[in-house]
Protein backbone atom coordinates (compact mmCIF):
# COMPACT_ATOMS: atom_id res chain seq x y z
CA UNK A 1 0.00 0.00 0.00
CA UNK A 2 3.17 2.53 0.72
CA UNK A 3 4.13 1.93 -2.50
CA UNK A 4 1.68 3.93 -4.22
CA UNK A 5 2.56 7.16 -2.04
CA UNK A 6 3.85 10.36 -3.60
CA UNK A 7 6.75 10.18 -1.29
CA UNK A 8 10.03 9.09 -2.47
CA UNK A 9 11.24 8.50 1.66
CA UNK A 10 7.69 6.28 2.18
CA UNK A 11 7.93 4.05 -0.58
CA UNK A 12 11.84 3.72 0.30
CA UNK A 13 11.07 2.47 3.67
CA UNK A 14 8.44 0.24 2.11
CA UNK A 15 10.71 -1.39 -0.19
CA UNK A 16 13.04 -1.90 2.55
CA UNK A 17 10.53 -3.64 4.58
CA UNK A 18 9.82 -5.75 1.56
CA UNK A 19 13.16 -6.52 1.20
CA UNK A 20 13.54 -7.92 4.55
CA UNK A 21 10.10 -9.69 4.58
CA UNK A 22 11.42 -11.49 1.81
CA UNK A 23 14.60 -12.46 3.31
CA UNK A 24 12.45 -13.76 6.26
CA UNK A 25 9.31 -14.94 5.24
CA UNK A 26 8.61 -18.71 4.90
CA UNK A 27 8.83 -19.98 1.12
CA UNK A 28 5.16 -20.91 1.12
CA UNK A 29 3.63 -17.79 1.06
CA UNK A 30 5.84 -16.55 -1.88
CA UNK A 31 3.58 -17.43 -4.55
CA UNK A 32 1.02 -14.62 -3.17
CA UNK A 33 3.56 -12.40 -2.78
CA UNK A 34 5.09 -12.47 -6.11
CA UNK A 35 1.63 -11.92 -7.59
CA UNK A 36 1.36 -8.89 -5.71
CA UNK A 37 4.79 -7.93 -6.37
CA UNK A 38 4.61 -7.81 -10.19
CA UNK A 39 2.20 -5.49 -10.19
CA UNK A 40 4.11 -3.01 -7.95
CA UNK A 41 7.17 -4.18 -9.29
CA UNK A 42 5.55 -2.68 -12.62
CA UNK A 43 5.05 0.80 -11.24
CA UNK A 44 8.23 1.69 -8.73
CA UNK A 45 10.48 0.27 -11.56
CA UNK A 46 9.91 3.33 -13.51
CA UNK A 47 9.89 5.62 -10.85
CA UNK A 48 11.09 9.13 -10.87
CA UNK A 49 13.52 9.13 -8.00
CA UNK A 50 16.39 7.15 -8.69
CA UNK A 51 16.45 5.63 -5.27
CA UNK A 52 12.91 4.06 -5.31
CA UNK A 53 14.51 2.27 -8.72
CA UNK A 54 17.16 0.59 -7.44
CA UNK A 55 15.59 -0.60 -4.19
CA UNK A 56 13.15 -1.94 -6.02
CA UNK A 57 15.62 -3.96 -8.24
CA UNK A 58 17.42 -4.85 -4.12
CA UNK A 59 13.79 -6.38 -3.54
CA UNK A 60 12.91 -8.04 -7.00
CA UNK A 61 16.74 -9.66 -6.16
CA UNK A 62 15.99 -11.18 -3.14
CA UNK A 63 12.67 -11.78 -3.75
CA UNK A 64 13.85 -13.80 -6.99
CA UNK A 65 16.40 -16.05 -5.53
CA UNK A 66 14.63 -16.85 -2.71
CA UNK A 67 11.54 -17.84 -4.72
CA UNK A 68 13.36 -19.78 -7.35
CA UNK A 69 11.60 -21.24 -9.74
CA UNK A 70 7.69 -20.19 -8.21
CA UNK A 71 8.54 -17.04 -10.38
CA UNK A 72 8.10 -18.40 -13.62
CA UNK A 73 4.85 -18.19 -13.77
CA UNK A 74 4.76 -14.25 -12.85
CA UNK A 75 7.90 -13.99 -15.49
CA UNK A 76 5.41 -12.00 -18.32
CA UNK A 77 5.20 -8.99 -15.87
CA UNK A 78 8.21 -8.83 -14.79
CA UNK A 79 10.72 -9.27 -17.23
CA UNK A 80 9.78 -6.05 -19.17
CA UNK A 81 10.75 -3.64 -16.50
CA UNK A 82 13.66 -5.81 -15.63
CA UNK A 83 14.92 -5.60 -18.67
CA UNK A 84 14.48 -1.90 -19.83
CA UNK A 85 15.44 -1.20 -16.03
CA UNK A 86 18.91 -2.64 -17.23
CA UNK A 87 19.36 0.52 -19.72
CA UNK A 88 18.13 3.34 -17.19
CA UNK A 89 20.39 6.37 -17.01
CA UNK A 90 20.99 6.38 -13.26
CA UNK A 91 24.14 3.93 -13.01
CA UNK A 92 23.40 2.49 -9.84
CA UNK A 93 19.59 1.78 -11.23
CA UNK A 94 21.64 -0.17 -14.04
CA UNK A 95 23.77 -1.95 -12.01
CA UNK A 96 21.13 -3.63 -9.52
CA UNK A 97 18.71 -4.04 -12.36
CA UNK A 98 21.85 -5.92 -13.70
CA UNK A 99 22.78 -7.72 -10.42
CA UNK A 100 19.26 -8.52 -9.65
CA UNK A 101 18.95 -10.40 -12.96
CA UNK A 102 21.84 -12.18 -12.76
CA UNK A 103 21.47 -13.37 -9.35
CA UNK A 104 17.81 -14.85 -10.59
CA UNK A 105 19.21 -16.14 -13.64
CA UNK A 106 23.01 -17.34 -13.33
CA UNK A 107 24.03 -18.58 -16.76
CA UNK A 108 23.19 -17.00 -20.08
CA UNK A 109 21.20 -20.15 -21.30
CA UNK A 110 18.89 -19.55 -18.37
CA UNK A 111 18.61 -16.10 -19.31
CA UNK A 112 18.10 -17.03 -23.69
CA UNK A 113 15.07 -19.46 -21.95
CA UNK A 114 13.89 -16.64 -20.49
CA UNK A 115 13.36 -14.18 -22.65
CA UNK A 116 12.30 -17.23 -25.33
CA UNK A 117 9.48 -17.75 -23.06
CA UNK A 118 8.16 -14.59 -22.28
CA UNK A 119 8.41 -13.54 -25.57
CA UNK A 120 7.36 -17.01 -27.72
Amino acid sequence: RRLTKKDANTKLRALSELTTLFETVDEQYFSDAIGAWSHAFARVSFDDNRSVRRAAHVCMQTLATRAGRNIAPHLKLLLAPWIISQFDMANEVQTAAIKSFRAAFSTPEKRLKTGLFCFS
